[in-house]
């Protein structure tokens, strides 16, 4: 039973030792500026996240992952993600209190997603 744990242990050390790796890669690989875009980016979606998380903890699993998606710089990923936090596809009743509560975070990745892709990156 040990070993097995050991073992599991052992790969998830690996795995988000790799994972880190990955990220830290595809941020450093970038030029200054659209570092600059990420690292604004990546703090003001961390604030919105908080204060949402204040309210309800709903979904804010996923943010973190849209989040990592703008550390990478993947603003495709980031754009298709942001637009499901308007939450249009859920009945009314929840839809627009949630769609309310995220307005500004999917207005910051957004931005961020329009100004990379002006900037050509």
């Amino acid at each position: 039973m040990n070993t097995v744990k050991d073992l599991f242990e052992r790969l998830r050390t690996l795995y988000g030792v790799h994972q880190l790796e990955r990220i830290a890669r595809s941020y450093c690989m970038v030029d200054r500026e659209e570092r600059k875009l990420r690292t604004r980016t990546v703090m003001a979606l961390s604030v919105e996240v908080a204060r949402i998380h204040e309210v309800n903890i709903f979904s804010t699993g996923l943010a973190a992952g849209l989040i990592e998606e703008v550390i990478e710089g993947n603003w495709k990923n980031v754009e298709e993600s942001a637009k499901g936090f308007r939450f249009e596809d859920e009945p009314p009743e929840i839809g627009v209190d949630y769609a309310a509560l995220w307005e500004d975070f999917v207005t910051i990745a957004l931005g961020a997603c329009a100004e990379a892709k002006g900037g050509g990156n």
